[in-house]
């Protein structure tokens, strides 16, 4: 996969992206403040079908963590501000401090949480990860695959993972928390028999591919949960939303299992598995639910082309 330079963006796309970076950020701020307890959460800028120019304009507006629903797009967009960063470090506008990260992932975005500040990327999307196993694991700032749902892509991304790599690449499992059969994910740990959305579906796999992570892929770290909630949920007035509230239950259960079997340094960040929800429309609402990290991409990048 041939990368090439990134043409600069505009003054104009690079002061809009500032000031909608700095708006996300100011309101994630705002709901933090609100919190009984506050906790540090990451914004993902998702870049999806928007070109790398853009994101090398957020990094040099300060922001460090991005993300990509496709890896196709994640690779070439990686590789390409990899290269440019390495050429011109500190672009138009030099910053005090600079080390960025990507991750793979529905979003990119800045992250507030106390970590190495490099350019890192998050993988959202796994559509095409088995037939792009032998270019995504090189990937030097890969930070997290945000939607991994099966053992067989655990085992395949473990063995892909260059011996050079420093650190296991952290993973968070996809959980479809509305039911809807649209969505991908694996099924909600049994939370509750009286709603009939989830009364049906298996409590096992969940437990059992966190399991195989813990015993059999030690490239690789169980960092948390993600889910996609539905469009309904995400869009209405309703000041809960119920695809929050299930994942973050499934969370404390598969916490609650994990913790009897396994030391906590093994799994999560601080004995907690992390959770990833909350995108450009009920962020804020995310964020009020527990979530540790929200991906945001239109409000950041603007509607995005049709996909061709």
């Amino acid at each position: 996969m041939a990368s090439s330079s990134v043409p600069a963006p505009s003054p104009e796309r690079a002061t809009d992206l500032a000031a909608n970076l700095a708006d996300v950020n100011a309101k994630i701020a705002q709901t933090k403040a609100l919190l009984e307890v506050p906790r540090p959460a990451t914004l993902l800028a998702v870049s999806k079908r928007k070109p790398a120019s853009d994101v090398l304009a957020c990094y040099h507006a300060g922001h460090r963590d991005f993300g990509e629903n496709y890896v196709n797009e994640l690779i070439e967009k990686a590789s390409q501000v990899l290269i440019e960063l390495k050429t011109h470090p500190y672009g138009p506008n030099p910053p005090l401090s600079s080390s960025p990260r990507i991750s793979v992932g529905t979003s990119l975005g800045t992250c507030n949480r106390i970590r190495p500040r490099r350019f890192q990327v998050y993988l959202i999307g796994t559509g095409s990860l088995h037939t792009n196993l032998v270019y995504l694991p090189g990937l030097p700032n890969l930070y997290a695959i945000q939607t991994l749902t099966s053992k067989s892509t655990a085992t395949a991304l473990n063995k892909a993972l260059p011996a050079t790599r420093t650190e296991p690449l952290n993973v968070l499992l996809q959980v479809n928390t509305s039911g809807e059969a649209s969505k991908s994910g694996l099924p909600l740990l049994d939370v509750d028999r009286s709603d009939p959305d989830v009364a049906e579906l298996d409590s096992t796999e969940l437990l059992s591919l966190a399991t195989h992570l813990l015993t059999s892929c030690p490239r690789l770290h169980l960092l948390g949960l993600m889910t996609i909630g539905s469009w309904g949920a995400s869009h209405s007035n309703v000041e809960i939303n119920p695809d929050f509230e299930r994942l973050r239950a499934t969370r404390d259960l598969l916490e609650s299992e994990l913790k009897s079997s396994y030391a906590e340094s093994k799994w999560g960040e601080g004995g907690r598995l992390l959770l990833s929800m909350g995108m450009s429309a009920d962020f804020e609402a995310a964020l009020k639910a527990g979530s540790d990290v929200v991906r945001v991409g239109t409000t950041i990048f603007g509607e995005r082309p049709e996909k061709q």
